[in-house]
């Protein structure tokens, strides 16, 4: 019986712990890259909307689970196969 808590608190405790990954820290805790030059999309706040990168091109992955495959660049909008706000898309011209 003790064995069949520990093992559950173990991996309560592991769950937890890949849960708080998830979050962003706030703006400012931390450092950002350098913003990145010749970007052919231009440029974005990344997944937390703290630091500068790259945007996604025309056909380019986007989207996704807090928008981590990328966001799209000015005149494109991620478009995606389904309405869920997880799926991810493809760039495309607006």
């Amino acid at each position: 019986m003790v064995k069949v808590w520990l093992v559950t608190l173990v991996v309560l405790a592991v769950s937890l712990r890949a849960t708080i990954g998830l979050r962003c820290r706030e703006c400012g805790t931390y450092e950002c890259r350098p913003p990145p030059r010749n970007c052919p999309a231009g440029t974005v706040k990344d997944v937390c909307n703290c630091c500068i990168v790259c945007a996604k091109g025309l056909n380019e992955e986007c989207g996704g689970p807090w928008d981590l495959a990328g966001k799209c660049g000015n005149g494109l909008t991620c478009v995606k196969r389904t309405t869920s706000p997880n799926a991810r898309g493809r760039c495309r011209r607006n």
